[in-house]
Order: C-alpha cells, then structure tokens, then sequence
C-alpha cells in the first residue's frame, strides 16, 4: 500500500470515532481559544529555556502550514505544491479532514477501558488537529493537552510542604522540583540538520512495528494505563 493510501486509510478509520464541530461550534470554540502565548505563561511548567531546547534546521517545507493555512495560495498553486513534494500534499489533506476535528476531549483523562481502536485513531486525529491548530508547535500543542503530558496533575506546591516535613535532603527536593516543574533532562541544547531529518523520515518507524502490530498495540495500551 502506497504511503499516501495508507493515511488515508488511517484516516478513515479515525475519523470514524472521533468527536466533531458544526461550524458554529468551532466558531465559538476558536474564539476562546488560548493562544501559544497564553498557554506557554500560563503553564507552570516546562517553560522555554535556553537550557533545554531543540531546533531543526531551517527549510522551505515549514513555511507549508502557513501557506495552505493563510489562504494566500490559489487552488492551482496548492496543487502544484503537492505534486512537487508529497509532504505538501499530505499536510493539505491532513488539513482539510482535520478541520472540524472537536479535540477539546484531549485535555481530560483518557479512561483506562478506552478501546485499543480509539486510543490508536481517535486520540490521535484529536492530537494532529491540535498540532495543525498550533502550526505543528509540538510544544504549544502539549501545553495546551496538559495533563498528564505536563505534569499538570502534580501539584509541587503541596508536594514540596510534605517532603520538607519529612526531612527530606535538600538536594534530592531541589531535583524533585526540577524534575516536576522544569522538566528532563537538566540541559539539553540540540540541533538537526535537514540531512538528518530526512534520514530519519525515511526510515520510519522500525520493521518490527508493523511484523508485530499486537504487540505495538499492547504497548500503548499499556503506556496510557501507567499514565
């Protein structure tokens, strides 16, 4: 199966179990919406840091999302993007079937008996339409999931008073707190290049994701259940 069939199939597949807005409703829900700003200073953890972050290399392709989301290309111009590059076309696609994809549902707490099929479709539709909302900022997009993804349903405040009572070393409650609030690792400054990132696309997942699907299947499972 072709890589683009194999999408579509996904998506067909998702977007069966996976809650939507009426255009109404998106209206209203847009508008109250949190912006990346808001959500990065309303968040209390994991703030930007030149300490820990990660940058890829500048290329034409990150300016697609803006492109097609912007309205400024023409629908021959769209087309022609995507028959230049297949990463266009699939954004474009991924953009229209996402549109009113309602993924309020991601910042609540997924129930331990959810289906396999709706964790592996449902949750993650809702995720990309929230990356595709945010311009595919991974970051913005985790802050605004919150949760358990941000440590959200720790609270350090109430944490840090108990391990103080309990004589606990300060040291070990100074990497608690780094650990909780600001993140792991403790330094981490990177970069890739398009070289790499390409090499790394092209080879994908590895062989034993698709040879052992049960398997792959019952390691998310378990993945959210520790959750």
């Amino acid at each position: 199966m072709l890589v683009a069939d194999r999408f579509r199939h996904i998506l067909e597949q998702s977007a069966r179990v996976t809650p939507t807005f009426t255009r109404s409703e998106q209206s209203q829900f847009l508008r109250n919406l949190l912006s990346r700003t808001a959500l990065a200073v309303e968040s209390p953890y994991g703030k930007d840091s030149n300490d820990r972050c990660f940058k890829t290399e500048s290329t034409f392709c990150h300016t697609f999302v803006f492109l097609y989301k912007s309205g400024y290309l023409d629908t021959t111009t769209g087309d022609r993007l995507g028959k230049a590059f297949s990463g266009a076309l699939l954004l474009r696609l991924l953009l229209k079937s996402h549109e009113f994809v309602d993924f309020r549902p991601l910042r609540s707490v997924l129930p331990l008996d959810t289906p396999m099929g709706q964790v592996m479709h449902c949750w993650s539709r809702m995720f990309t339409a929230c990356l595709l909302h945010y311009n595919l900022d991974v970051a913005t997009a985790v802050r605004y999931v919150e949760n358990i993804h941000t440590g959200a349903h720790r609270d350090w405040n109430a944490v840090e008073p108990e391990l103080r009572a309990a004589s606990v070393d300060d040291g070990l409650v100074a990497n608690l707190r780094r650990v909780l609030v600001d993140g792991c690792p403790n330094y981490v400054n990177a970069t890739s290049s398009e070289k790499n990132r390409r090499s790394f696309a092209e080879y994908g997942n590895h062989n034993s994701v698709y040879t052992n699907v049960e398997k792959t299947q019952k390691a998310v499972q378990k993945d959210f259940a520790l959750c």
